[in-house]
Parts: C-alpha cells; structure tokens; sequence
C-alpha cells in the first residue's frame, strides 16, 4: 500500500490531553486558506489525451490539452464538453462538433453521455462516439462509455451498437466491419445473419436495494427480438458482481408470451404481460422497473419511455427523469471495526450525480458510522471540505472531536486513519489536514 504523508501527524501525536488545543505555529505546513462553508477545493489542472479522426488517415489521433477542473465538475465532464469545442489542429474533426452535453452518469465502470443538438448520420455518431470513449477510458476508471445522441443509443441501420470499449483498430476499419455486419441485403430485408453478438449494458439493484448498477457483458442477440433478449438477461441476474441482486423471478416463460408495441412519434416501448415478472406481489417496484428501463433504453435506439404493463399488479410509465434518481455508483470507503483496532475497506452505492464528490464521500463514512457501528459520530459533524494542491482540508466541528476524545490514542489513529484511507480514493489527494471549526489543531485526547 502506497505510504501517504499525513498531515494529520499533529493528531496523530497524541499525549492524552484531556481537551482539545489548537495550535497557530505550525511554520512547517503550508498556510491554506480554509472556510466554514462546503467547498470542493479550488479548479484543478489535468492533461488528458483528446482523440479525434485525423483528416487524411480516418483513424484517430491525439491532441494533448491542459484542462482546469471548475469545482464540483467531474473529470469526465470537462473532457466532453472541450471535445465538443473542436480540436486546434486544423487536420483533426469530430463530428459531433457544436452539440451540447446536456448531462453524464457514471455508475461503475459505464458512463452514459447524453448529447444534444443537430442530427448526425450513423457514421457521424459512431465516429463521435469513438472519439469521446476513447478520451474518456483513457483517462478515468471507467472501462465503458455509451453516447446517446438526443435520447437516442448508438446504432448501425437501426440495429443496436452497444457502449464501446477500447478501440483495437483504426476507426474507419471499424465501422466499416460493423456496417457489413448490419447490413440488409438488396431487396430491403434482414441480411442472412439473423443474430449478432453485443456489448449490453445490464441493470441490477444494488445490495441494499436502493439504487441499480450496470453490469456489462457480451450477449447473442437476435435481430427484431432485442427486448425478449434483454429481458432474459435480466431474468438470469448478474453474472459478474455478486453484490448486485436479481431484480426479476428466475422464470423466463413468461417472456415468450409478451406483446411489445413502439409508438415511433412519442419514441415509446410498451410491453404487456399477464404474469408479474418482479419478485413484489401486488405492486412494481420503482427500482426493479427502472433497471428494466435502463437497460431496455441503453441499448435499444430510439426509446425515450417505457411502459410496463403487467396485469393485475398495475401499468408503470417509465423515463430517464423519474428513474434517473435511482442510479447509483460504487465508491471504496475505509472503516474502522467495532474495537477501533484496525480498518478495512468496504465497497457502497450512493447516488450516481454526487459520487464524484468528495463531500459525497466523506458524508458516506460518516454515514456508514452513524447507522452501522455503535461509534456515535454524527453525520452532521462535517462543516466542509476543500483542496488546497494535493492536501485535503477536512473541517469537522468541535463537537466531533469531543465525542471521539473519550477513545484511547491507538483508537482515535485507527478512526483518522479511516477518514485519510477513504479520501485518499481520489487521486489528486495526497495528504489530509484536519481542523476544528476551521482552526488547526494539536491534540486529541
């Protein structure tokens, strides 16, 4: 494990003081500026690799930038939204230049990219899309990247594409060798090939139920079935990640059986079935219909609504704007165990919009704290967090401190040590400075 410099050494040498003192003369720290008000830190500087298609080749090229990080942004948020400027070289296009990002969601290792703006053929948006996840793999933990254009997932003749991967050859190659793969023969039917293989991107609550996380796998799919397949991926549960839970019966009769209708105007999906597939009699569950949604909508071109209609147990209507709420991202968090002897890392799901953030997460330790030890510390206890280079200002109030004052020095390490390991997740923070109602401090104790 990487040896971080603490700047909580200061607590760290602990001599049993009954109170806690601040301490002003530390002239070996720097001196940041600090508030008592929630602050992600000040913009920060990254260089990534921008690909974009090269004129004369048709394969894609690199354009190096140095990009700043408002407050509050996600990484992957400012590499967009410059890509979508243009790049500087003048032999360098992407496609999808002058549209609008109108939002990202990152949960685990897919992010979706939703853009809006002119319409662009399917070579356009395929060539767009290869620039953007390339970008994006390269320089952030996400291993997937789909592109929706105005609602719309990436297709190929109105067949599904999926969210791409690392490219292994030259764009144009590419798309050439997807197009033959899609192609329809001359009288305007289906080619002979009636199946395809595809990436898809599959949704499953998470363990404790609240939110949905995509689990992306290779699946056969055959054409002008997409949503009987999707759903008996569904129905066989994750297959990767077994912290996700089967949200739909082990049962794939009923799939057979059900009636699809697609309203091309309204750009909505309706599926009727007598049977009711979720494990909750009675009643759908919102969170076991927006994974159907999700992954129904994330690959299958042109849905921008679903409705679920299963009998007696009642008819759901489905959009990204009442199930986005529910997507949820894993975060790493480090805990300290009951007797406060040693920490270990457990693996959470919060809300997808705020996992990026380091509030976010350390709200979430707390949290954890809070609701699954008999530690009393209070979420509220965090005032606020800020960036100062690499060192990460956590104030906490007073009132923290006292109630932790109660533990022995080797208790009080394991607890900070907890609090560092977490936040140290982020890869721009290399050492931790603690304060107490924005003031340093020298003992606890």
């Amino acid at each position: 494990m990487k040896k971080y410099l603490l700047i909580l050494l200061i607590v760290l040498i602990l001599t049993g003081c009954s109170q806690i003192k601040e301490n002003n003369y530390i002239d070996d720290l720097p001196e940041p500026e600090y508030t008592l008000d929630i602050d992600e830190g000040r913009p920060q500087t990254i260089t990534p690799s921008l690909y974009y298609v090269n004129l004369q080749t048709g394969k894609l090229d690199v354009e190096s930038r140095n990009l700043i990080i408002p407050e509050g942004m996600a990484v992957e948020e400012v590499i967009i939204r410059t890509m979508l400027v243009g790049p500087s070289a003048y032999e360098f296009y992407i496609p999808c230049e002058g549209l609008d990002l109108d939002y990202i969601e990152k949960t685990g290792s897919l992010l979706n990219v939703y853009l809006t703006g002119k319409q662009l053929s399917d070579s356009e948006r395929f060539y767009s899309a290869c620039c953007i996840s390339e970008s994006v793999i390269e320089y952030t933990s996400v291993n997937y990247v789909s592109v929706f254009f105005n609602g719309s997932s990436l297709c190929i003749n109105g067949d599904p594409v999926g969210p791409l991967s690392r490219i292994d050859a030259d764009v144009e190659s590419l798309y050439k060798e997807l197009t033959s793969r899609y192609s329809s023969d001359q009288s305007g039917g289906r080619s002979s090939t009636q199946v395809i293989s595809v990436d898809v991107p599959l949704y499953f609550p998470s363990n404790d139920g609240r939110y949905i996380l995509s689990e992306v796998r290779n699946v056969i799919l055959t054409k002008g079935s997409y949503v009987q397949g999707i759903l008996s991926e569904l129905v066989n549960g994750p297959k990767y990640n077994f912290s996700l839970l089967q949200s739909m019966k082990n049962d794939a009769s009923w799939i057979k059986d059900i009636e699809t209708e697609y309203d091309r105007e309204l750009r909505q999906l309706t599926i009727h079935t007598d049977h009711n597939p979720f494990y909750n009699e009675g009643y759908i569950d919102m969170v076991d219909a927006s994974s159907v949604f999700y992954s129904i909508a994330g690959l299958i071109p042109d849905v921008n609504s679903l409705i679920l209609d299963t009998g007696d147990s009642g008819q759901i209507f489905l959009t990204r704007s009442n199930t986005r709420k529910y997507l949820g991202n894993n975060i790493t968090i480090f805990t300290a165990d009951s007797s406060l002897r040693s920490v270990r890392s457990s693996l959470i799901t919060i809300e997808c919009q705020n996992a990026h953030l380091l509030t976010r997460r350390m709200r979430a330790l707390l949290e954890y704290y809070d609701s699954e030890t008999q530690i009393d510390i209070s979420p509220e206890a965090l005032i606020g967090i800020s960036l100062d280079g690499s060192i990460c200002i956590v104030n906490l109030k007073r009132a923290f401190y006292d109630s932790i004052g109660r533990f022995n020095d080797q208790q009080i390490s394991v607890l900070l040590q907890s609090f560092v390991n977490t936040l140290v997740q982020d890869s721009r923070i290399k050492s931790v400075l603690f304060l107490c109602d924005g003031e340093r401090i020298d003992l606890i104790g």
